[in-house]
């Protein structure tokens, strides 16, 4: 289906506005996607992206580290954090040096989980086959250049 009849707009004011609210939209439908493969994991996809980036760390590191790295840069790292760890999925130290610095690191539970839950990721991705890849580059490629021009 098009934006168009997505959103049951018939038109829109330019094809940048178009763009606009398609990628919005998109955006939003992936989004959902997401959270619904997350769901039997009990995970948001805010709490996914925390996970995956302390399994690439495969080190200790502070929030300011995973503050950097998130998807969406509005989430509270600090809550978000507070929830894995309520579920036994990080583990938090504070450091001996500065006790206002907490360590985090993914534990063996957490690493269990986002192994199981990458594999329903990725069957999600498989799901966007309807374009090729060099026309995800592309459009990926396209939409890097957008946001370095603002």
């Amino acid at each position: 289906m098009s934006i168009e009849e997505d959103i049951l707009q018939r038109q829109f004011e330019s094809e940048y506005h178009r763009l606009h609210v398609n990628i919005l939209y998109t955006a939003s439908w992936l989004n959902g996607k997401l959270s619904e493969a997350l769901d039997e994991y009990d995970l948001s996809p805010e709490q996914f992206n925390v996970l995956r980036i302390l399994k690439g760390a495969n080190k200790q590191v502070n929030l300011k580290y995973i503050s950097e790295r998130l998807v969406n840069k509005q989430s509270n790292t600090s809550r978000l954090i507070d929830k894995l760890f309520a579920k036994k999925m990080v583990e938090r130290k504070t450091s001996k040096e500065d006790r206002r610095n907490v360590e985090i690191s993914i534990s063996t539970f957490g690493s269990t989980i986002i192994n199981q839950a990458s594999e329903s990721v990725k069957k999600l991705e498989v799901q966007l086959n309807g374009i090729k890849a060099k026309e995800a580059k592309e459009v990926s490629d396209a939409l890097d250049r957008f946001r370095k021009s603002n």
